[in-house]
């Protein structure tokens, strides 16, 4: 045998043997998979779940026809609910190795919003974090999972929610909102159709942009602000980014998609950017406003790390409430406005307190807010029915009983106030649109949280609900409205959920 007949008798041993042991490691690899589903198929086996489709991929499938399909009728949200009335209040669903364990029991769920060792869960803030690979909001107050650090900020940035700085708002609050009934009234012919979501939308951007930042960026005027643009798409592209598959579609307009989205967040950070560097250079000179803006700086001066880290941190909490401030207030008016129309008598009752209230008075005050009651009713019962934000998520930090069933320590909870909401045990009547139910002691701490409980609720849900009343109260004062008829009232989950038709209705004056 010559020497190169040897070299490649070798070559072909060696390539031969690292052919079998890659096969082995596969083989270990698939063994190990196989045996860790199964641990966990088994550690989860005594708590209730519709079939698997799949031993590896579990309930994947359910997920990928709620998530993977624009054109699905059905949301997450509902998908559970369903399984709620099949299975009981507590039950869990898996994909792969990762078991959801759902709570609907009061009781359970304040055992667990409650307790401060139980952190949100890393993996249901994951899109909050990166959005197709572009940096978003890892360490905002929505999306920081260290309770410590979470809570240093929120302190700070608890301030300018404060009652005393929330009467100072009222006059913001009043000008974005004349500038609302002035666009509309360009509208107001009883024939031109009008989606309201989208004007609500420009308007709640519009309020936050000036109320936390001082900006004054145009939004309710131009219909086509890039700004509001960047958002809605930011929005559209956490919602996808959720899909394990979606970073693997290769198609031409699914790449468009992902740079878009990607050109969305940074657009929103850059401006957070911008905002902030003038904002410092203000505060150097010494004329600072107390809005939003300046206790984000002040936050971001607690944080750990070099200079930059902290101006990334702060452009985290920019963009959180530029996106939660508006997307979340404008989803509820568009629920709000459509029960009202669908419930005339509802609508008439309301036009009663409004007109008592408010006169003739365009502008409406801290105190007209306090006088609303049925106003507030009325809005309560619209987060119940459709809450914007659905759900959170806690990580169990040790064993937990929920209605005789033991939830192990490292499970991932997730709560979900839509379901809770819907729930007979708790509502009578629960599809119905009753605001009077929040006359009696019917409505429970443990069964209606739309804001969410404990330590993590929402910062500005008290800057929500005036903001929402001054808006619906002006616009029942000047408007008549009417739904377009056709439309299907059908819910869309993006991140949180909205009217999927957008509230379309037909609007006159008032006479």
């Amino acid at each position: 045998m010559t020497k190169t007949d040897l070299k490649m008798s070798i070559a072909a041993s060696i390539a031969g043997y690292s052919a079998i042991i890659a096969l082995l490691v596969l083989f270990i690899i698939f063994i190990w998979i196989t045996l860790k589903v199964h641990w966990v198929h088994k550690k989860y086996q005594h708590i209730p779940s519709v079939p698997r489709p799949s031993f590896y991929l579990g309930h994947s499938k359910y997920m990928n026809e709620v998530f993977g399909n624009d054109d699905s009728d059905k949301t997450f949200e509902m998908l559970m609910y369903e399984w709620y009335k099949e299975l009981g209040p507590v039950f869990c669903f898996q994909i792969f190795t990762v078991t959801m364990v759902i709570v609907l029991d009061p009781k359970g769920v304040k055992d667990i919003m409650l307790n401060t060792s139980h952190p949100k869960a890393a993996l249901s803030y994951k899109v909050f974090k990166k959005v197709f690979g572009a940096r978003f909001t890892p360490h905002s107050l929505v999306a920081e999972i260290d309770h410590d650090k979470w809570h240093k900020q929120r302190v700070i940035l608890d301030v300018p929610f404060r009652r005393r700085f929330l009467k100072d708002f009222m006059t913001p609050f009043n000008a974005s909102t004349n500038l609302l009934i002035e666009k509309l009234s360009d509208k107001a012919d009883g024939k031109t159709e009008v989606r309201l979501a989208d004007h609500f939308n420009r308007c709640t951007l519009d309020v936050i942009a000036k109320v936390a930042f001082s900006l004054d960026l145009g939004i309710i005027e131009n219909e086509n602000s890039y700004f509001n643009q960047a958002i809605l798409t930011a929005l559209r592209g956490m919602r996808k980014s959720a899909t394990a598959y979606s970073m693997m579609d290769m198609r031409s307009s699914a790449r468009k998609f992902r740079q878009d989205v990607r050109n969305a967040v940074q657009t929103i950070r850059d401006t957070g950017r911008e905002c902030i560097n003038k904002r410092i250079d203000d505060i150097n000179r010494g004329d600072v406003p107390e809005d939003v803006l300046t206790y984000i700086i002040k936050a971001g001066q607690e944080v750990e790390g070099n200079d930059e880290e902290k101006m990334e941190v702060m452009i985290d909490q920019f963009a959180t409430f530029f996106v939660a401030g508006q997307e979340t207030t404008a989803n509820m008016l568009s629920f709000t406005v459509i029960a009202l129309c669908r419930h005339p008598e509802i609508l008439h009752r309301l036009k009663t307190e409004v007109d008592a209230v408010l006169g003739e008075r365009v502008d409406v005050t801290y105190e007209d807010i306090n006088k609303m009651g049925y106003m507030m009713q009325v809005l309560k019962e619209s987060l119940r029915i459709w809450t914007p934000v659905a759900g959170t998520m806690r990580e169990l930090k040790s064993d937990v009983q929920v209605m005789g069933h033991n939830i192990p320590a490292d499970s991932l909870i997730l709560i979900s106030m839509f379901g809770l909401g819907r729930m007979e045990e708790y509502f009578h009547n629960p599809d119905e649109f009753d605001p009077d139910r929040f006359t009696s002691d019917e409505v429970t701490h443990f069964t209606y949280f739309p804001f969410s409980l404990g330590a993590r609720n929402c910062i500005g849900q008290h800057f929500a609900l005036i903001e929402a009343r001054v808006i619906l109260a002006r616009l029942i004062q000047a408007f008549h409205c009417e739904l377009v008829p056709g439309q299907e009232f059908k819910v869309l989950s993006e991140i949180t959920l909205k009217p999927k038709d957008g509230c379309k209705v037909f609007i006159q004056p008032r006479n």
